[in-house]
């Protein structure tokens, strides 16, 4: 993305966005993250494997 499309966009943005998402993402992955638990206590999203719709 350029810096032009960030434009507008801070931390806090990402922060509310994870906010207000992550526990759909939960929701939704856990049954793809059936692992033992002692692997289940921590698991990361890379942003960039998230599709985003850009309305403009």
């Amino acid at each position: 993305m350029t810096s032009a499309g960030r434009a507008g966009r801070s931390h806090h943005d990402s922060h509310r966005w994870v906010q207000k998402y992550a526990p759909e993402l939960d929701k939704h992955t856990r049954w793809y993250r059936q692992v033992p638990d002692w692997q289940a206590s921590s698991w990361r999203v890379d942003e960039t494997y998230i599709r985003v719709r850009c309305h403009r």
